[in-house]
């Protein structure tokens, strides 16, 4: 179980991007100092060492003792946001976020403590027992592996670990008092509301912060048709327990009808937005013989041109260092010339990006509203959803009114509860 630390430099140096302290990404309570270099396969390599920041690496022992004192992420996050604990990017605390820093043995001290914990694991530990001096802190490899451009978690039992050369910040007692505490809440994480069909999660956000309204049943309350009832609350609202919003919450099956309706009067012909973008699909730009012809002959000298480019700089990878130049010259000349003729297609069609583009969305907004709205309530909740968002460019909350921006309109504003009785 304990190997040699040159078989570790090996392992470390061929998979560097999963290596912290060896150009890899450096954990919140670090920075990364080049100390020296050493020779593998001979090839020179950069040896790192971890260097604290005090600011941070306050917050990591601040973490580690309020999760103690918790017991729980979620009671971790609420924290970390009512206190103004941020990421080392200036980002909010996830109870995710917080795991991955309060699972990270990079923060525990090398004792006795955590020597026994990972021989009890049967992890691989590269180096001798004299090096779990109380002192320096752990460095993890293997952690991960890439599959399919994904990065995956590998199993503690296939981790090796390393005492580093920078000193811990988590006594070993109490990093192994907070892994038990993670294993013991592994059964009772954080689960999405019962199943509502709520047709507007993952797409309404409350209009005061900007956070994705998330549901909240309401406790085994169904209504006539036998329909979970439920809410749409603000989620910053709930992790900070209102510090950081009060957005009042709004009826989850009405805000639904109501986001719905509005979308169905889309398809009727008088409506004003469905008339423009039809106006918009069947707008032909009106081109004479003469110009159909010219902008035909244009288009075929700037694929030739374009295929030329390509030829030219697949060739640079094999040409001779003194011929860059030349060869860099006639890409810079060939590409000058499309630009030119693009410039005079633009002017013989009489049109603009601009209008491309809106007729290109329009079609696009048209097209799902033709072939996919008639069968809307036969989708699945996936795809209604999907639809939605293909419809808005966002669905806003205040509590009381709801915004829809709808795609390629005007913004449409909705008092939805003129009572407030149904914010409650």
């Amino acid at each position: 179980m304990i190997q040699s630390q040159s078989e570790l430099e090996t392992i470390c140096l061929n998979s560097p991007k999963q290596v912290v302290g060896f150009g890899g990404i450096t954990p919140t309570g670090f920075e990364s100092k080049q100390i020296e270099n050493i020779t593998v396969d001979g090839k020179v390599r950069k040896l790192y060492k971890l260097s604290p920041i005090d600011n941070e690496k306050r917050i990591v022992k601040i973490l580690f003792e309020k999760m103690r004192e918790l017991k729980s992420q979620t009671k971790l996050e609420t924290y970390t946001i009512q206190n103004d604990i941020k990421t080392k990017n200036n980002k909010v605390y996830t109870r995710w976020s917080l795991k991955n820093i309060l699972a990270n043995p990079v923060y525990a001290v090398a004792d006795k403590d955590t020597l026994e914990y990972f021989k009890n694991l049967n992890v691989d530990i590269y180096a001798d027992e004299e090096e779990f001096d109380g002192i320096h802190g752990l460095m993890v490899y293997n952690k991960t592996e890439k599959k399919k451009k994904q990065v995956i978690k590998k199993d503690i039992n296939d981790w090796i670990i390393a005492v580093g050369k920078h000193e811990g910040i988590i006594s070993g007692k109490e990093w192994i008092e907070v892994q038990n505490i993670l294993n013991q809440n592994n059964d009772m994480r954080y689960r999405k509301s019962g199943k509502t069909n709520a047709l507007l999660s993952g797409i309404l956000r409350c209009e005061h912060c900007g956070s994705l309204m998330r549901i909240k049943l309401r406790n085994k309350v169904v209504d006539s048709e036998g329909r979970k009832v439920f809410d749409y609350m603000c989620e910053l609202k709930d992790k900070s327990k209102k510090q950081k919003c009060k957005c009042k919450n709004i009826n989850g099956l009405e805000t639904d009808r109501l986001v719905l309706k509005k979308i169905q009067e889309l398809v009727v012909p008088n409506r004003t937005f469905y008339q423009a973008l039809k106006q918009l699909s069947n707008n032909v730009f009106i081109q004479n013989d003469k110009n159909n012809e010219e902008v035909k002959a244009l288009k075929t000298i700037m694929n030739k041109n374009q295929k030329d480019m390509i030829l030219l700089l697949d060739k640079i990878k094999y040409v001779d260092i003194e011929l860059l130049d030349h060869l860099s010259n006639e890409i810079k000349r060939l590409k000058r010339a499309n630009q030119e003729i693009e410039k005079q297609i633009n002017k013989s069609s009489n049109t603009n990006y601009d209008e491309i583009n809106d007729k290109e969305t329009a079609d696009l907004v048209l097209n799902g509203l033709n072939n996919y709205f008639t069968s809307f309530d036969t989708l699945d909740l996936k795809a209604k959803r999907n639809m939605i968002k293909m419809l808005v460019t966002s669905i806003t909350s205040n509590g009381e009114d709801i915004t829809i921006n709808f795609t390629g309109a005007k913004n449409k504003k909705e008092d939805l509860f003129p009572t407030g009785e149904n914010c409650k």
